[in-house]
Protein backbone atom coordinates (compact mmCIF):
# COMPACT_ATOMS: atom_id res chain seq x y z
CA UNK A 1 0.00 0.00 0.00
CA UNK A 2 1.03 3.57 -0.56
CA UNK A 3 0.88 6.60 1.69
CA UNK A 4 -0.08 10.14 0.83
CA UNK A 5 0.47 13.43 2.60
CA UNK A 6 -2.10 16.21 2.46
CA UNK A 7 -0.81 19.67 3.26
CA UNK A 8 -2.44 22.93 4.27
CA UNK A 9 -5.68 21.49 5.63
CA UNK A 10 -7.65 24.28 7.32
CA UNK A 11 -8.04 23.77 11.07
CA UNK A 12 -11.84 23.68 10.85
CA UNK A 13 -11.72 20.95 8.19
CA UNK A 14 -9.31 18.88 10.27
CA UNK A 15 -11.52 19.29 13.33
CA UNK A 16 -14.65 18.29 11.39
CA UNK A 17 -12.92 15.22 9.95
CA UNK A 18 -11.69 14.15 13.40
CA UNK A 19 -15.22 14.53 14.80
CA UNK A 20 -16.73 12.49 11.96
CA UNK A 21 -14.09 9.80 12.41
CA UNK A 22 -14.82 9.62 16.12
CA UNK A 23 -18.58 9.42 15.51
CA UNK A 24 -18.05 6.54 13.09
CA UNK A 25 -15.84 4.72 15.59
CA UNK A 26 -12.76 4.91 13.37
CA UNK A 27 -9.35 6.49 13.61
CA UNK A 28 -8.89 9.52 11.41
CA UNK A 29 -6.76 7.49 9.01
CA UNK A 30 -9.26 4.62 8.76
CA UNK A 31 -12.12 7.11 8.34
CA UNK A 32 -10.32 8.88 5.47
CA UNK A 33 -9.42 5.61 3.73
CA UNK A 34 -13.02 4.42 4.08
CA UNK A 35 -14.36 7.74 2.73
CA UNK A 36 -11.92 7.74 -0.19
CA UNK A 37 -12.94 4.18 -1.08
CA UNK A 38 -16.61 5.19 -1.06
CA UNK A 39 -16.13 8.14 -3.38
CA UNK A 40 -13.79 6.38 -5.81
CA UNK A 41 -15.58 3.05 -6.24
CA UNK A 42 -18.59 2.89 -8.53
CA UNK A 43 -21.76 2.28 -6.60
CA UNK A 44 -24.66 0.09 -7.59
CA UNK A 45 -27.59 2.19 -8.74
CA UNK A 46 -30.95 1.62 -7.16
CA UNK A 47 -33.27 2.38 -10.08
CA UNK A 48 -36.24 3.19 -7.85
CA UNK A 49 -34.17 5.65 -5.83
CA UNK A 50 -32.71 7.19 -8.99
CA UNK A 51 -36.15 7.67 -10.55
CA UNK A 52 -37.38 9.27 -7.33
CA UNK A 53 -34.43 11.70 -7.36
CA UNK A 54 -35.06 12.56 -11.03
CA UNK A 55 -38.76 13.19 -10.41
CA UNK A 56 -37.97 15.34 -7.38
CA UNK A 57 -35.50 17.42 -9.39
CA UNK A 58 -37.95 17.71 -12.27
CA UNK A 59 -40.74 18.93 -9.98
CA UNK A 60 -38.50 21.52 -8.34
CA UNK A 61 -37.13 22.81 -11.65
CA UNK A 62 -38.24 26.28 -12.75
CA UNK A 63 -38.06 25.02 -16.35
CA UNK A 64 -41.24 23.84 -18.03
CA UNK A 65 -41.22 20.14 -18.79
CA UNK A 66 -42.78 19.55 -22.20
CA UNK A 67 -45.05 16.63 -22.88
CA UNK A 68 -44.30 14.26 -25.74
CA UNK A 69 -47.15 15.82 -27.71
CA UNK A 70 -45.72 19.33 -27.24
CA UNK A 71 -42.30 18.18 -28.41
CA UNK A 72 -43.74 16.43 -31.46
CA UNK A 73 -45.84 19.52 -32.31
CA UNK A 74 -42.77 21.76 -32.06
CA UNK A 75 -40.79 19.42 -34.31
CA UNK A 76 -43.68 19.38 -36.79
CA UNK A 77 -43.69 23.19 -36.82
CA UNK A 78 -39.96 23.21 -37.50
CA UNK A 79 -38.99 24.79 -34.18
CA UNK A 80 -35.72 23.72 -32.57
Amino acid sequence: MVSITIKDIPDEVHTALKEQAQQSGRSLNRFLVHTLKQITQPRELDRTELLHEIRTLRESSPLKILSLEEVQRAIGEGRP
